[in-house]
């Protein structure tokens, strides 16, 4: 771009020596109005040709100023891109990597959700069963302090029972040594009786 301003402003100042050198040489008479002067030969001409001339060069300008931008425009956006690609990169690659492990904690943790409930249910199925547990051994507790209760009343029952029995054995033992006694008493008597009667029969015949 530097070089077409500078080949336009050579070519200008070409034309402009050239107007110059027209005027000094008596060639254009510079007495007048604009207007007039415009209109004399060469210079209307030339005037109209600097004319075209400048706006093609300036729709030429325009055009690669225009082409200029847009070229620095891509080339600004590329050297953006590069620069900002790898770091955006870099972000995207770790925002994908905190993801997994972000997913896989979410898996690990559903994971353990469920495993904590089961044991919930486990340890409610436990507490359950030691209540049932506790229930009958309070039933049982309760059973076992009434037999413990009739235990101790045939207990009582059981030594009433062997004292009188023991009694009773002593006063059987004492009846049983009277009626011995008597037995031989009894015997004795019999024995005396014989004899008495040995001797009556004995006597009767003697008389």
């Amino acid at each position: 771009m530097a070089k077409i301003d500078s080949y336009i402003k050579t070519e200008i100042e070409a034309k402009v020596k050239a107007i110059l050198k027209l005027i000094k040489d008596g060639e254009l008479d510079m007495d007048g109005t604009p207007e007039e002067i415009l209109k004399t030969e060469p210079l209307a001409e030339f005037v109209k040709i600097c004319e075209d001339r400048l706006q093609v060069e300036v729709g030429t300008i325009k055009s690669l100023h225009s082409d200029e931008k847009r070229q620095m425009h891509a080339i600004f956006e590329s050297e953006c891109h590069n620069k900002i690609q790898a770091p955006l990169d870099f972000i995207n690659n770790q925002k994908r990597e905190v993801e997994e492990q972000l997913r896989a904690k979410e898996r690990e943790l559903k994971t353990l959700e469920e495993t904590a409930s089961g044991y919930e249910n486990q340890i409610s199925a436990y507490q359950n069963a030691i209540s049932e547990l506790a229930q009958k051994n309070l039933d049982q507790e309760d059973e076992l302090g009434k037999l413990k209760k009739e235990l101790t009343a045939r207990t009582k029952d059981c030594s009433a029972i062997q004292r009188k029995l023991n009694t009773a054995e002593k006063d059987a033992s004492g009846d049983k040594a009277k009626v011995e006694n008597l037995e031989k008493d009894l015997l004795s008597l019999k024995t005396t009786k014989e004899e008495l009667e040995l001797n009556c029969e004995k006597l009767g015949e003697e008389r």
